[in-house]
């Protein structure tokens, strides 16, 4: 079996929220493996069609003309360039109201929800899925990395990648391709993965969410109290 095709199946959380809300966004940050789980969710109901589409063909309400009647219709949002989501809800509110009700809106976004989003997820017209979501279990790493047929110690790599999808995925390419054993511990510290966490994850981040990150990359455990120290007291 090759690699891409090992799969967990992280689908759970979405299937709960499709049939009480019209539109799902999934929050995260790249390599979570959102698009595995949507993959694995059309999978599982080759009834949909699905459309791919970009926000502006939401907005514009253009998305709605490739919909096939007689069938539920799933729009699978594009991410914008650079993450810019419209300011105004106007078009994705007109969209939504128009849409047959068994029809969704799946949408993925990096980092924090957009501002503009929250008035649909507090009207409960827009569910979330938390990042966490997509976090594999130590159990689910064990599962992953046996049928990968990959030598690595599974409990290792889940301490090392707190079970980020994308990261034990590079790991395994890795490890593949070196004729020498290695370990977790080896394997992240090598380039090719530092470039990958730098490059596809933190730097496809805004610039103020990545500022947030570096000023607590030193304190990867904070507490109250620590952050009340931090933030709230600066003398001390």
């Amino acid at each position: 079996m090759g690699l891409r095709k090992v799969t967990i199946d992280k689908t759970s959380h979405i299937e709960e929220m499709l049939p009480d809300h019209l539109a799902v966004c999934l929050s995260g940050m790249p390599g979570m493996g959102r698009k595995t789980a949507v993959r694995v969710l059309l999978e599982k109901h080759p009834e949909v069609n699905a459309v791919f589409c970009s926000v502006e063909e939401i907005g514009d309400g253009s998305a709605a003309g490739r919909r096939e009647s007689g069938r539920p219709n799933w729009y699978l949002v594009r991410k914008p360039e650079g993450c810019r989501y419209p300011e105004s809800n106007e078009g994705l509110w007109k969209f939504v109201r128009n849409m047959p009700k068994e029809d969704r809106i799946l949408i993925a976004v990096d980092g924090l929800v957009p501002e503009n989003f929250l008035e649909l997820v507090w009207g409960g017209v827009m569910a979330v899925v938390m990042p966490e979501t997509f976090w594999f279990t130590e159990a689910e790493t064990y599962r992953y990395l046996k049928e990968c047929r990959s030598g690595l110690r599974y409990r290792e790599v889940y301490y090392l990648t707190g079970g980020w999808a994308g990261c034990i995925a590079m790991m395994v390419r890795l490890e593949k391709q070196l004729s020498d054993r290695w370990t977790a511990r080896e394997l992240s510290c090598r380039y090719e993965i530092r470039k990958y966490i730098r490059q596809q994850i933190l730097d496809t981040l805004p610039e103020d969410e990545r500022r947030l990150l570096n000023e607590r990359a030193a304190f990867p455990r904070l507490n109250e109290e620590l952050v009340s120290i931090l933030w709230e007291d600066p003398e001390k």
